[in-house]
């Protein structure tokens, strides 16, 4: 699918509103993790690494990789799992992780998101000349 450069701009400005929901959900995770009563939380060093491996995340689906848009789905889809397969006990801190992170993977199923990431124009070789930029040749 050949797209032209201001529908280009139009799903660009489209993925916008999902991927700020994503960042945001990321923070609230790390939030939820903090909160009294978790055991896990290991230290503010650990807290400011998972920041910058989302804001990572969110840098290159911005940029439209498939790679973080699998990460980004899958690594809140693999945390819910791991709590439900660890049969950790409900409380706050644990329920709010589960909203945030099942919101989180469900912004990136968003269809601005997917026909950003999954639908990628054509090749440029495969583009006539005129669409390239360059000229074709007189006939």
């Amino acid at each position: 699918m050949i797209h032209s450069a201001a529908s280009a701009s139009a799903l660009q400005s489209s993925t916008r509103r999902p991927l700020g929901v994503f960042a945001a959900l990321g923070v609230l995770i790390d939030l939820s993790v903090t909160l009294p009563g978790n055991p896990d939380f290991a230290s503010t060093r650990v807290a400011v690494g998972c920041l910058a491996v989302q804001a990572l995340i969110v840098w290159r689906l911005s940029r439209q990789s498939q790679v973080a848009w699998l990460l980004g789905f899958g690594l809140p889809v693999l945390a819910v799992l791991a709590i439900y397969l660890a049969a950790v006990p409900l409380n706050v801190s644990t329920v709010l992780f589960l909203l945030f992170c099942g919101a989180q993977a469900a912004s990136l199923v968003r269809p601005p998101i997917i026909r950003s990431i999954w639908l990628r124009r054509a090749p440029l070789l495969s583009r006539p000349a005129a669409a390239r930029g360059g000229h074709s040749a007189p006939g």
